[in-house]
């Protein structure tokens, strides 16, 4: 039997993607609440019809409003989830457990540093799209316990990658395998889903920037090339092999003249730049910019596929992202 999306199913959900897209925070508008002068400014400019908890709130608290911003987020991708069928279903589902991941990463992180990590503190998750115990993960007193716990779990390839990890004593590893497994899972179910060209194209491009920025990041911790090698996804879009073996051989500091000329060559030079100097949540914040513009195109192109809801839900996870940086600045010069 055949599990595609027909036609008429494709054009409903995208006519009404265009219309959920009209929600979304227009970039003037972001660049207003991003130029605004306090805190208090920022949150009076935010479009309360679609975070109307903040009417709420008698003060102002950059966490409150990270988790408010983040429902949200969630709320939006799990509707596309819920409006959809079959492949196309689980393919959204699949490419919606980032979050899952990401507070494996947010929990590793901080029992890595011996911080406190509350449930607050993770992306909220409803029930029924994850199986992780994150409160076992949390109160976990390490983190071989912590991989130990996700063994029966979709991550339980971390238990492959502990021992490099004890070696070396940065997460990047542990983190860097969770992202391979998840792309490659990813890809595995694009293959079945109507408009999967323009989804690979989308997703192969997350990919290129995301193995960029591995290679780069491992390369700086003292990782050998085949460490490297066995942590990227093994899919390359725009990046050529050669360029690939040449990063592989080079030093850190010749990663952005390795890929002079390329079409990451931009995004190389941002990359060792930032990540040189350990700003990681600024490269985190080129690489959505970058996501998102490529997206952006590849969506203009095709209005009315699958490839347009993507780029719509690139654009909630960015808008999300943007108001968090926002409020969490807006506090800190206020402190």
């Amino acid at each position: 039997m055949k599990t595609l999306l027909k036609p008429p199913q494709l054009v409903y959900l995208t006519t009404r993607v265009h219309g959920l897209s009209r929600h979304l925070i227009k970039p003037d508008d972001m660049k207003l609440i991003r130029d605004s002068r306090d805190l208090n400014e920022a949150i009076e400019k935010i479009p309360k019809s679609e975070y109307g908890e903040i009417i709420e709130l008698t003060t102002f608290d950059a966490a409150i409003l990270e988790r408010i911003f983040l429902e949200r987020m969630v709320e939006r991708f799990y509707f596309i989830v819920n409006a959809t069928s079959r492949d196309v279903q689980k393919f959204f589902k699949a490419y919606s457990s980032r979050f899952e991941m990401e507070n494996v990463k947010r929990i590793l992180r901080a029992i890595h540093r011996g911080k406190l990590l509350e449930e607050e503190n993770l992306i909220p998750l409803m029930k029924e799209f994850t199986l992780v115990n994150f409160s076992a993960l949390m109160a976990a007193k390490d983190l071989k316990e912590v991989v130990g716990l996700l063994r029966e779990t979709d991550y339980g390839h971390l238990t492959d990658d502990f021992k490099l990890y004890e070696k070396f004593g940065t997460t990047s590893i542990l983190e860097a395998s969770l992202d391979k497994h998840y792309y490659e899972r990813l890809l595995e179910i694009a293959q079945k889903i109507p408009n999967k060209t323009l989804v690979n194209d989308i997703i192969g491009f997350e990919i290129d920037l995301k193995n960029l920025m591995t290679i780069l990041s491992l390369k700086m911790r003292g990782l050998e090339q085949e460490q490297i090698q066995n942590r990227i996804v093994e899919r390359f879009h725009k990046v050529l092999e050669f360029r690939i073996e040449a990063l592989m051989e080079a030093l850190p500091e010749d990663f952005a003249h390795t890929l002079k000329s390329s079409y990451y060559a931009k995004f190389a030079e941002e990359m060792q730049t930032t990540l040189g100097s350990g700003s990681w949540k600024e490269g985190e914040r080129i690489f959505s910019a970058k996501l998102h513009d490529e997206a952006s195109e590849i969506a203009a192109r095709n209005p009315y596929t699958l490839g347009y809801v993507l780029y719509y839900l690139i654009r909630c996870e960015n808008e999300a992202k943007d108001l968090i940086a926002v409020v969490v600045s807006k506090q800190i010069k206020q402190l």
